[in-house]
């Protein structure tokens, strides 16, 4: 049977191996762009998804891995959750995830192949809009942990957060920042990725590591049945 921290393990090399896999052949996305790489795939990407392919691409790693993983499942009560792994012997972890970028890419049309400058030039804060770092991560409580809650121990040995973070060396998404859009309750689960800063390397395009920007992952998870962590 696998464990909890395996599978964050799993999926750390899952996000790297998504990465590289993405700059092949001089291609700019990285994880960053993850979803326009899919959509040059001509996988069907609806247009705005930025999640959706994310979690898809780990399914298929965690797969690869020997983990039966399941994007979309629909939970017991109503809504789907974003991801949910078969540890064995019916033991599942269901997991929420969520972005949060510090900097959007600015578009750009002097490359008629893509829709940004994947260079990285020109960046803007997303601010407080519906696609903003703020309003991914306070659904975080609003949204992604009461949906987790509603799980019984019969239906889930775990439930998580998986929160992929994407910024630069220079204009950093702080700790006081991020901490400041989760919910307290978090501090009642235990954090896979260890330090408040969770872990990071630099962006799979090396045009964009060499202006220091970055990949960053944090990841949350309790026990199923556990009376602490409710929002």
């Amino acid at each position: 049977m696998g464990s909890i921290v395996a599978v964050w393990d799993a999926i750390v090399e899952t996000l790297r191996v998504m990465g590289a896999d993405s700059i092949k052949e001089g291609r700019p996305y990285g994880l960053r762009a993850y979803a326009s790489y899919c959509r040059s795939l001509g996988l069907g990407i609806r247009k705005g998804a930025c999640e959706e392919p994310l979690t898809a691409g780990i399914a298929a790693g965690l797969d690869r891995r020997g983990y039966r993983a399941t994007p979309e499942q629909p939970y017991p009560m109503s809504g789907r959750s974003d991801l949910v792994v078969d540890l064995g012997d019916s033991e599942l972890v269901w997991i929420e995830c969520k972005t949060a970028y510090r900097e959007h890419l600015a578009r750009s049309k002097a490359d008629p192949r893509y829709d940004y400058n994947y260079n990285g030039d020109n960046c803007r804060d997303p601010g407080r809009g519906r696609n903003s770092r703020v309003a991914g991560v306070s659904d975080i409580g609003g949204k992604d942990i009461p949906k987790l809650l509603t799980l019984r121990p019969s239906e889930a040995k775990f439930i998580g957060v998986l929160l992929l973070g994407f910024d630069r060396e220079r204009v950093p998404l702080t700790n006081r920042e991020l901490y400041d859009l989760l919910p307290s309750c978090l501090n009642e689960w235990t954090p896979a990725h260890g330090g408040a800063a969770g872990i990071s390397w630099p962006d799979s395009y090396p045009v964009r590591a060499q202006g220091g920007f970055r990949e960053r992952v944090w990841f949350w998870y309790r026990p199923v049945g556990n009376s602490i962590g409710n929002p």
